[in-house]
């Protein structure tokens, strides 16, 4: 038995219904959820909350890095008092010239730097173009490095070849006298410290001066 025209149009109604049914609905949903920005109170909060962290990294690095400057500054600056005070031979009480070379560094830098890090040395020179060079030698073989055996001149009389010719100490009269000082400074601000300082999140920070002794100095 065929259907009948009329038959054949009860799906096509029925799904016409449903589809109206279902726009209703979907128009009612979006209806709603559009509703819901309307409302902004929060949305500041939500936002400040997502800059923030951002925020105060780049804030905790900028003091910091300032920090680093104004150390090294200071550090400059007490190297050069201390050079100074090295260069006239002033005698101290109870403490070697070395020492009290420490002592106006430490005061200089405001008791910032924790010395006992600090990696601090002076060496002496006999002229200005020896500073931080090696020992001359005869290059035997020609490789451009020293050799044990080769023949070199001791000038700092440790009695083996130095890669720095300088000696230990303050020097005497008319010498001349490199103070290094090299202090690790830690990284608080996270992730900067890995990014500048490596793994360790360790910045040496390195200040140095070259200075001439005056005349008619005693060694230390």
């Amino acid at each position: 038995m065929r259907p009948t025209r009329q038959d054949r149009k009860l799906p096509t109604r029925t799904m016409r219904h449903f589809l109206d049914i279902r726009s209703r609905l979907s128009g009612a949903r979006r209806r709603r959820l559009a509703a819901l920005p309307r409302d902004e109170r929060g949305a500041a909060a939500v936002e400040f909350a997502m800059v923030l962290p951002m925020l105060c990294l780049l804030t905790f690095g900028v003091i910091e890095m300032g920090m680093i400057m104004a150390t090294l500054t200071s550090l400059e600056g007490g190297l050069k008092e201390a050079s100074r005070y090295g260069i006239t031979g002033q005698s101290p009480d109870d403490q070697t010239r070395i020492d009290k070379i420490r002592a106006i560094l430490d005061h200089h830098t405001f008791h910032l730097v924790d010395f006992d890090e600090a990696e601090f040395s002076v060496k002496t020179y006999p002229s200005f173009s020896g500073v931080g060079q090696p020992e001359p030698f005869t290059d035997l073989n020609s490789n451009d490095s020293y050799d044990e055996g080769e023949p070199y001149s001791d000038i700092n009389q440790d009695g083996s070849w130095s890669a720095d010719q300088g000696a230990n100490g303050a020097g005497m009269g008319g010498e001349v006298v490199s103070y290094t000082v090299i202090i690790p400074w830690h990284i608080l601000t996270p992730f900067a410290g890995t990014l500048i300082a490596g793994d360790d999140g360790v910045l040496p920070l390195k200040a140095t001066i070259v200075v001439r002794n005056e005349p008619n100095l005693y060694k230390e």
